[in-house]
């Protein structure tokens, strides 16, 4: 089992990349800890290193067991958090759109994924939304590819 003190370690480690101490970190946990791995409120593991890690940052923690999880109490998801990587989104949306379940896909992406129906302080934006404003278009077509290869 993580202490608070590991699982602050490795926050810091998924920061700076370090995949050393991030694996010794995650072998120590049990696999029901991984899967329920929580930073913040409005992230859980997986969405805080689609937003602030690396791509292979992001694929040792699936290999590990760190997957997605929904939060109903926050306007985050695993797609929403991918687009706002700074430094890594576009490969960041394709590892997020492998692990998002299928059935949820067209959701995530559509959806404001607002858990205050519209009576928060700012409105939420959909991903598609978030996308529509990055300078770098590969994240809108990836998401537009994903709508058209459901139906939508």
């Amino acid at each position: 089992m993580l202490t608070d003190d590991e699982i602050t370690q490795l926050q810091f480690a998924i920061d700076a990349d370090d995949r050393a101490v991030a694996k010794a970190l995650l072998e120590k946990a049990p696999k029901e800890q991984l899967a329920e791995l929580q930073f913040y409120l409005n992230a859980s593991g997986l969405m805080y290193a689609l937003h602030r890690g690396t791509p292979e940052m992001v694929k040792l923690l699936l290999e590990q067991g760190v997957g997605e999880m929904e939060l109903p109490f926050s306007d985050n998801n695993e797609i929403k958090a991918a687009l706002r990587n700074p430094n890594h989104a576009p490969e960041m949306l394709a590892l997020a759109l492998e692990v998002v379940p299928e059935e949820l896909i067209v959701d995530m992406i559509t959806s404001d994924w607002d858990p205050d129906d519209g009576e928060g302080e700012e409105p939420c934006q959909t991903p598609l939304e978030i996308a529509e404003s990055l300078e770098d278009k590969r994240c809108l077509e990836m998401l537009k590819q994903a709508l058209e290869s459901r139906g939508e």
